[in-house]
């Protein structure tokens, strides 16, 4: 018997290799990391991407190849014996590439650098509370590595927040539909001034900016990473 899954529309078991519900024609969603179903942009469960289940078909390839064609052997009227197809002709092999120049032993090889990820905070020092972000992570009063700090605040959503972070842009955050969304503001200014966030639209953080997720206010703190080489000073390096 083959394992199923449950339709997240209409509850119906369908197997798991189906790209479309059974009943309802439901098309199936499923999470890029646990293969767990879903019907929002992430897992529920993980937070990972959802893609169409369909995107994990496979073409299935042909016995020849495109563009070549099988002979069978030919009958002669004259001689009465069959005549075989003709061979194919043999490939042209190409000549081989010249080999690669020797490097010069004195000059070192480069050594690849991973980037350094700047630690991200958010902090609200009237509920005491601080919240290391790590690229990637969720935030929601069900969901994620902070689900037991906020789960008491009603007014976050199950799942509300996503984070990222790129070495060309820097750190990023995405409301992932939450009720009553999040605000996004440079300064230290009247709410009442500012728009809620599109969901699904990254926003581009800064250091020292604010952000109003639900009715939770959070102050942003984006430490700079200690740079290899940089000269020793009186003054403390931050990693």
């Amino acid at each position: 018997m083959s394992e199923t899954i449950k339709c997240l529309d209409c509850t119906a078991d369908i197997d798991t290799d189906s790209c479309y519900c059974d009943q309802c024609g439901k098309e199936i969603f499923l999470c890029e990391t646990c293969a767990q179903p879903g019907n929002q942009k992430f897992c529920e469960f993980d937070g990972g991407v959802l893609a169409p289940a369909k995107q994990r078909l496979r073409p299935v390839g042909t016995l020849h190849p495109a563009g070549t064609t099988v002979n069978s052997p030919s009958f002669d009227i004259s001689t009465g014996t069959d005549t075989p197809p003709p061979l194919p002709a043999m490939p042209v092999l190409n000549s081989p590439p010249p080999p690669a120049p020797l490097r010069d032993l004195n000059t070192p090889s480069p050594i690849a650098v991973e980037p350094v990820v700047p630690g991200l905070k958010l902090t609200n020092n009237n509920l005491n509370i601080t919240l290391d972000i790590q690229p990637g992570d969720v935030l929601g009063r069900n969901t994620g590595a902070y689900a037991e700090q906020l789960k008491n605040f009603s007014a976050i959503s199950g799942k509300h927040l996503v984070f990222k972070f790129e070495p060309a842009t820097g750190w990023a955050f995405q409301d992932v539909g939450s009720t009553n969304g999040t605000k996004y503001a440079k300064s230290n200014i009247s709410w009442n001034q500012v728009g809620k966030c599109t969901p699904g639209e990254w926003i581009r953080m800064e250091d020292e900016a604010f952000l109003l997720m639900a009715n939770i206010e959070f102050a942003l703190k984006i430490e700079q990473p200690f740079k290899p080489g940089t000269s020793a000073s009186n003054t403390t390096q931050r990693i």
